[in-house]
């Protein structure tokens, strides 16, 4: 289940955004909404350009980049952010499997370009992939 997600220097997020699925504070009115300490259940409002898209965007990110599942690249017109100065998107994911945190991190210059990769399972290093080092 996705933990947390944290994006920067993607769309409208310059700076660091994170979105807490664990932050579930008391759900009494419904305990339907949480499982396992995580919200499965969410709603997202705010305002005109408030970043609602580009969080949603960043959620269909990671299915772009392990499926062969197709992306429209008009959502992706604009990937980075306008105020980004060529610094790469970048984006983490949280999953919580079995009680061990599962960790995708990954940089991105477009839509198509990973140019960074770590997964972490469980605070150990799985896959650690560089191409601006070439590690």
């Amino acid at each position: 289940m996705l933990k947390s997600l944290t994006v920067s220097n993607f769309k409208i997020f310059e700076s660091p955004v994170t979105i807490d699925f664990s932050a579930t504070g008391n759900y009494a009115f419904n305990k339907d909404a949480v499982k396992d300490g995580i919200s499965k259940t969410s709603v997202m409002y705010g305002k005109n350009a408030s970043g609602k898209s580009s969080i949603a965007l960043a959620l269909f990110d990671i299915v772009a980049n392990l499926t062969d599942n197709f992306v429209s690249t008009k959502d992706y017109i604009s990937y980075l952010n306008a105020n980004s100065n060529n610094k790469p998107a970048e984006f983490k994911y949280v999953f919580c499997f079995d009680g061990k945190d599962i960790v995708y991190e990954y940089k991105k210059t477009n839509i198509f370009t990973i140019i960074a990769e770590k997964l972490t399972i469980d605070g150990k290093t799985a896959i650690l992939y560089d191409r601006q080092s070439k590690k």
